[in-house]
């Protein structure tokens, strides 16, 4: 790796494998994914999902930013690595910090999110510093401004609450979120590799498939370890897999780097492919703690009074699902490769077959809700498997 700051563009030569400080700094994100899943798990009611997603969404927001930043500036000296490490403690803060902000005091959170976006402004500004053409200097100057908007709306939100918060922290992600686009409307080349962004989203999946396996053990540690919670335990680990095999067997870049709208959908995309996935894990264990607590595999068992108005007591295991498999439908539907048609359908089939039985889940047992999830997924990866050669992109 350069480090003088060299902007990647052009056709880049090899391939740019992710670095050990990368790798590091998806290390905290384990830690992060892993509290917000614990939110959704500890409340799995709409509301609970509805806090447990705009949590997420502040904090993958952040892996994109700095993962973006890496991808443009190819560097690796000193005051990038106090960067990207500052950067890593601030991670670290907001993920201390998101369960107070899940129960209505988000200081901590706020405050290390509008902290984590303040490297990368100045990570920003000195690649822009290095700018060789107006395009460049453009380009630097609108994702530092974006970073900067971001910084100073999270961190002024900590002095809000309720409503206003909220609104706060969407003017800071809207504006975040777009700076990508509008940066790259000037820029006068692609300044990312290809094969290193889509390595860079593979690792993140893998630290949210992580959440999910995590989940067996945690499962089987909360409950009587018996047939049913054993059996809840390996269809749990058999449906990590299936989304595993569908993700790296068959997603591969899409429609990044065919045009501009088809790479953000596949860039952006992929918040609803981890959403879902982190929600599965959820899903996987509460299925184990109710087998395990219910000890019934046939007969439903949603609790001694039954749901109660709201209640999600198994839906993310149906829900999480249908919805990573819709983004990867509309993700292969964007890319416009030769037999994507297929798996368009195919995908889009599953999503709406998983979503019916998230609306009918309370009448599964969690061993039975389990394997139909399960039957789906290999269904899934099964036709796909047949339709056309492993490891074509989609």
């Amino acid at each position: 790796m350069s480090a003088t700051g060299t902007l990647l563009g052009g056709r880049v030569d090899g391939h740019r494998p992710a670095t050990a400080l990368e790798l590091f700094f998806d290390l905290c994100f384990v830690v992060a994914v892993a509290q917000v899943a614990a939110v959704l798990h500890g409340d799995p009611t709409v509301e609970g999902a509805a806090t447990a997603a705009g949590l997420f969404v502040g904090i993958w927001w952040a892996w994109m930013a700095v993962t973006w930043h890496a991808a443009a500036g190819d560097r690796d000296d000193a005051a990038y690595r106090v960067g990207i490490l500052t950067a890593m403690l601030a991670v670290l803060a907001v993920a201390v910090g998101v369960p107070d902000a899940a129960a209505g005091d988000a200081t901590l959170y706020a405050l290390a999110a509008g902290a984590l976006r303040v490297p990368l402004v100045a990570l920003w500004l000195a690649l822009r510093r290095r700018a060789t053409s107006p395009g460049l200097h453009a380009f630097t100057g609108r994702y530092a401004a974006g970073s900067a908007w971001g910084a100073v709306l999270w961190a002024g939100s900590a002095l809000a609450d309720g409503t206003l918060q909220h609104l706060l922290w969407a003017l800071a992600l809207a504006g975040e979120i777009a700076a990508p686009y509008l940066a790259a409307a000037v820029a006068d080349r692609a300044f990312y590799h290809p094969g290193h962004i889509v390595e860079r989203y593979g690792l993140f999946t893998i630290i949210v498939l992580g959440e999910s396996i995590l989940a067996v053990v945690v499962g089987l540690d909360a409950v009587d370890l018996g047939v049913e919670a054993a059996a809840a335990a390996v269809l749990g680990f058999a449906g990590a897999a299936a989304l595993w095999w569908l993700y790296f067997d068959h997603a591969g870049a899409g429609g990044l780097g065919r045009s501009r709208q088809a790479g953000f959908l596949w860039g952006y995309g992929h918040l609803a492919i981890w959403s879902g996935v982190a929600a599965f894990g959820v899903g996987v264990h509460l299925a184990i703690e109710q087998a395990g607590a219910t000890g019934a595999l046939v007969a439903a068992a949603p609790g001694p009074a039954g749901p109660g108005a709201g209640e999600l007591p198994l839906q993310p295991l149906f829900l999480g699902p249908a919805l990573a498999l819709a983004a990867l439908a509309a993700i292969a539907a964007s890319s416009r490769i030769a037999g994507a048609e297929r798996s368009v359908r195919v995908r889009a089939a599953g999503a709406v077959v998983l979503g019916a039985g998230g609306l009918a889940a309370s009448a599964f047992a969690p061993v039975v809700a389990t394997a139909a999830v399960v039957a789906v997924l290999a269904a899934v990866v099964v036709t796909e498997r047949l339709a056309r050669p492993a490891g074509a992109g989609g």
